[in-house]
């Protein structure tokens, strides 16, 4: 009897053991090489971005581009404060 309760109690310990233990590296800070660092990506086609319109290469350059052109005469490249875009003029939205 007194076997059988040591080894349910065994059993117990080595399942619920892992659950319990701390994190590695609990309290230490991020360092460059395990920190996550979100960026706006690699992109071929015109995008709205942190820098504005613009495309990039494989490289990582930057070149300013617009946005294509919607289709109408009404369409016409406007910069409002800190928005820019394509904004119809008789209807007064911007795409």
């Amino acid at each position: 009897m007194k076997s059988a309760i040591a080894i349910a109690g065994l059993a117990l310990t080595l399942t619920t053991g892992g659950a319990l233990a701390a994190p590695v590296g609990l309290g230490s800070t991020p360092t460059a090489e395990t920190a996550v660092i979100q960026v706006h990506g690699v992109h071929w086609t015109c995008q709205s971005g942190p820098a504005g319109w613009h495309k990039s290469y494989r490289n990582g350059a930057r070149v300013a581009c617009r946005a294509p052109r919607p289709s109408g005469i009404w369409w016409t490249w406007r910069t409002d404060g800190g928005r820019s875009g394509w904004y119809h003029r008789r209807e007064r939205r911007w795409n």
